[in-house]
């Protein structure tokens, strides 16, 4: 069961537009940094061990990038 104070801080969330499109660009930011990060760090293990795995730390990145999207934050 959800409680009282767990509700109510839901409600004011869905019901305030700003919160939401904040929350929304906050998290599509987040992403953004989160694949650019792994984009650096594949390179980076390519450029300096000779391994190629860019192309997996690349997909790792947009994978969690889509799960920051979609999944609900932990505060709400």
């Amino acid at each position: 069961m959800i409680s009282p104070l767990c509700y109510n801080v839901e409600m004011n969330r869905l019901s305030n537009p700003l919160i939401s499109a904040l929350e929304f660009f906050a998290r599509l930011f987040g992403s953004v940094i989160l694949a650019i990060l792994f984009g650096v760090l594949g390179t980076l293990i390519h450029e300096y061990l000779g391994i190629t795995l860019f192309l997996v730390t690349f997909i790792a990145g947009v994978a969690g990038s889509i799960k920051l999207l979609l999944v609900p934050s932990a505060t709400a």
